[in-house]
């Protein structure tokens, strides 16, 4: 029989087709199932209780402005929306809405604290020169703080670290030798953020810090809360 160089190549084609068929089929994006890392704030959205519009609404009664930036935020352990508001008269003044209840947890302006200093210099407290001093000092330090700031940020950057704990660790230890609180409070910390059921506790070395990962159950939702082994703060929080 003599050979068809056209019947080769259409077995070449079919052949060359039916892998890609075959990739296809086993391709996780092809049944829609490709695991996408959810964004932090997306996370935090979950375990909020006020919705963003909510949170403007009250922050926009606490302070008569307009907000120029803000959203949901983790901050020392609590679920906050926070949002810099502009005054009819240009000052900023920053408002904190709990997500949890709506409440209001900080309100401050520029203004107050220029008047809170002015208070104290008309005291007698601080003196003309003291306070030109001081203010020149201040400014030095302010400076210096804001580079060694950006330095340990960008440092953090580099490493992978969101966060800073309290319990560093640099070698091999016993982790449960450092732990300066209990599973219990460490349960206790998370469910506060995440309302559900604790499903899995254990103590690690998280970014160079000790922390209880806590993983909670909640509305159908896993999350890991990330707890200070020193504090008890929460840290961060995942989705999973």
């Amino acid at each position: 029989m003599r050979w068809n160089p056209n019947r080769r190549r259409m077995i070449m084609k079919k052949s060359v087709l039916f892998t890609v068929v075959l990739g296809l089929l086993f391709s996780s994006s092809f049944f829609g199932c490709e695991h996408k890392k959810e964004s932090a704030e997306s996370v935090l959205q979950k375990l909020a209780k006020i919705t963003p519009a909510e949170a403007k609404t009250l922050a926009l009664k606490n302070a008569n402005g307009e907000i120029i930036e803000g959203g949901l935020e983790l901050e020392n352990g609590l679920l906050i929306y926070s949002y810099d508001v502009q005054m009819p008269d240009k000052v900023i003044t920053e408002i904190q809405i709990n997500a949890k209840d709506g409440s209001v947890v900080l309100k401050k302006t520029e203004t107050a604290l220029k008047e809170a200093a002015e208070v104290k210099e008309s005291k007698g407290i601080v003196s003309e020169k003291e306070g030109e001093a001081k203010t020149e000092a201040a400014s030095g330090e302010e400076k210096a703080g804001e580079h060694e700031a950006e330095e340990t940020a960008e440092a953090r950057e580099k490493s992978g670290a969101t966060f800073v704990g309290t319990i560093p660790i640099t070698k091999e230890v016993n982790l449960n030798s450092l732990a300066k609180i209990s599973e219990n409070q460490a349960k206790a910390s998370a469910l506060k953020l995440a309302e559900g059921k604790v499903e899995q506790i254990k103590l690690e070395n998280e970014n160079g810090y000790l922390v209880y990962t806590v993983r909670v159950k909640y509305k159908g939702d896993e999350f890991d809360v990330l707890v200070d082994a020193g504090n008890a703060k929460v840290l961060g929080v995942e989705g999973e």
